[in-house]
């Protein structure tokens, strides 16, 4: 996938911070089955009859208590008129995240060159040095994305 497309994606899958407020901070799903059942007036030994289940099991899922599967938040959901939506939001831009990745590797990479170069007396200066990593940051964002999951 090149660059150009991975920058679509980062706009097409916004950060948490391009949510709006009402889903940047969502309520954990055992407060929203609180919440939306008892705004539809269902008790909980309702709902577990409707889940097959036992009204306990509605009362320690609404606590907290247990985390139930997909297959279970999905029969609630359907039981309480909602959709469940599962959703990845990446915490920063994508492209801003890539960015911080490639730079971190750049520089790590740029530095063992630079600590060698300057065994030898020939340590490059400041601008250049930054000029290298910024280079190699590109080439790594262009070419080679998949090193910025190897472990160095």
């Amino acid at each position: 996938m090149n660059l150009q497309m991975v920058k679509q994606i980062s706009r097409k899958f916004r950060s948490i911070a391009d949510l709006p407020s009402w889903l940047q901070t969502g309520l954990p799903h055992h407060v929203q089955i609180r919440i939306i059942r008892s705004a539809l007036g269902m008790t909980q030994t309702q709902l577990a009859k409707r889940l097959h289940s036992q009204q306990a099991t509605v009362n320690r899922m609404e606590k907290g208590d247990v985390s139930p599967t997909m297959t279970t938040l999905q029969k609630v959901a359907e039981e309480l008129n909602c959709e469940l939506k599962v959703l990845l939001v990446p915490k920063k831009p994508i492209i801003q995240f890539l960015e911080e990745k490639a730079l971190g590797i750049a520089t790590s990479i740029i530095r063992v060159t630079v600590s060698s170069s300057a065994l030898e007396f020939q340590k490059p200066s400041a601008e250049m040095i930054r000029d290298q990593i910024e280079e190699l940051k590109e080439e790594i964002l262009k070419k080679n994305r998949s090193i910025l999951w190897k472990d160095l």
